[in-house]
């Protein structure tokens, strides 16, 4: 594995960690052992802004794991099997042209679902991983729904 992608492994992990102590914390949750998952309260007896800010962890915590995953992708050495406009999404770049003809790398506009099977799809397809996103249940369609 080369260097970058054991380093951005190690990033994701502490990434991964500082998220799930945030939501922790917001939620006020306790671990009932510690071979038992964590047991969360109700949300609805969140304050307002305590739920709001619940979500935008959540969220910001996804769209963090999406834009590593990316990243992974991009930076493995199977990275050759990504089509260049793979590799353009996956780096969230899109492109322009000047007035004078000069080519300008501006931020793609990624939708956020889209974006997210996107991310799941390439990591495990370059490292022939076995992996699908299941969309077909119950929860995703609630992230669908407006």
């Amino acid at each position: 594995m080369p260097p970058e992608i054991g380093r951005g492994t190690d990033e994701l992990f502490g990434l991964f960690s500082a998220l799930v102590e945030e939501v922790d914390s917001l939620l006020g949750a306790a671990v009932v052992a510690p071979s038992k998952p964590h047991q969360y309260p109700d949300p609805a007896r969140l304050s307002p802004i305590e739920r709001r800010l619940l979500v935008r962890s959540v969220f910001v915590f996804i769209e963090a794991l999406a834009y590593r995953l990316k990243q992974k992708a991009v930076l493995s050495a199977n990275a050759h099997k990504l089509s260049s406009a793979e590799s353009a999404m996956a780096k969230e770049e899109d492109y322009e042209l000047d007035s004078d003809g000069t080519v300008r790398i501006r931020p793609a506009r990624l939708r956020f679902l889209s974006n997210l099977r996107f991310a799941f799809s390439l990591w495990p397809r370059i490292e022939d991983a076995g992996f699908t996103l299941d969309v077909s249940g119950q929860g995703w369609r609630h992230l669908e729904e407006p």
